[in-house]
């Protein structure tokens, strides 16, 4: 039978042979999260790469967003976005249409942000606010223009 030896199991029908093979069939294809999330970080970092991925916050964020990353109407939001590369990550990430991606920038002018490399859909997914973190009304400009004025 085909599963025998394997992991030291016998199969004695062709149903556990299957159920085996299917077993085998997904630990091969497992992506670890955040081997993931790394990947997807190191495609679009640009020259922030080396500093992003050194510090292994991939580890933290790939836990934790994990269970959103396939959901659709996920909304994200970055205080901090600089030249935009990172946003570009998040959008690739949350690959689902209706994700939306919102950073926030200060001091960054248009001609200053990168281009996005995740593909036109992911990049159609972001969205830049000029703002300043410390100032409220700031943030609750941008939440609004996130959220509207649910919040």
């Amino acid at each position: 039978v085909a599963c025998q030896g394997v992991f030291g199991l016998r199969c004695s029908t062709s149903s556990q042979a299957s159920s085996m093979l299917a077993f085998i069939v997904s630990l091969v294809a497992y992506t670890d999260p955040a081997e993931e999330l790394y990947g997807i970080w190191e495609r679009n970092m640009g020259t922030n790469r080396e500093t992003k991925l050194q510090t292994q916050y991939h580890f933290a964020y790939a836990q934790h967003l994990a269970p959103y990353r396939t959901r659709n109407n996920v909304t994200l939001l970055e205080i901090g976005a600089n030249t935009g590369d990172s946003l570009y990550a998040w959008s690739e990430y949350f690959s689902e249409p209706g994700a939306t991606i919102w950073g926030m920038r200060y001091g960054v002018s248009d001609s200053r942000m990168k281009k996005c490399r995740a593909g036109a859909a992911n990049c159609a997914k972001v969205h830049i606010h000029d703002g300043d973190q410390s100032s409220a009304r700031d943030l609750r400009a941008l939440v609004a223009a996130a959220f509207g004025d649910a919040f």
